[in-house]
């Protein structure tokens, strides 16, 4: 997208782009296409224009008829996907158009439980095995 478009993307309002260093996302990141099976790189690409469709000012319906995409869905995958913040410090950018790729990293909700002796590693065990099997003959 060059820089005589960059007006048009005032039109829609999307929390964490508009005025920001991000809002120019001809410099987003962009994952290396060839690298992505081809029914992966098919979705890919439908969610791009999508989302370059979207920032343009396109119409839902023309959207939804050209990429099979809701608009609450593509306002979903910008502020939830693209401009989520990369363990490496940037945004995903494009990177979070690539179905199925983790975003929001494993975060444990439920309590680990220890034992009624406080041991951590008996419960561990009992969870995994392999620990156990490991510790043996990890001579």
């Amino acid at each position: 997208m060059n820089s005589d478009q960059e007006p048009q993307l005032a039109g829609r309002n999307v929390k964490g782009l508009m005025g920001g260093c991000y809002s120019d996302i001809s410099i987003w990141p962009t994952p290396e296409l060839g690298a992505l099976p081809p029914a992966t790189l098919k979705q890919y690409l439908r969610r791009k224009k999508a989302v370059e469709l979207y920032l343009l000012g396109s119409s839902g319906k023309s959207i939804a008829n050209e990429c099979q995409i809701r608009l609450n869905h593509i306002y979903r995958l910008i502020t939830e996907r693209c401009l989520a913040l990369h363990p490496d410090g940037l945004i995903y950018g494009w990177l979070g158009l690539i179905p199925n790729l983790r975003i929001k990293q494993y975060s444990r909700t439920k309590k680990i439980h220890i034992d009624a002796n406080g041991r951590l590693m008996t419960t561990m065990i009992s969870f995994c095995p392999l620990i156990l099997h490991n510790i043996h003959y990890a001579k």
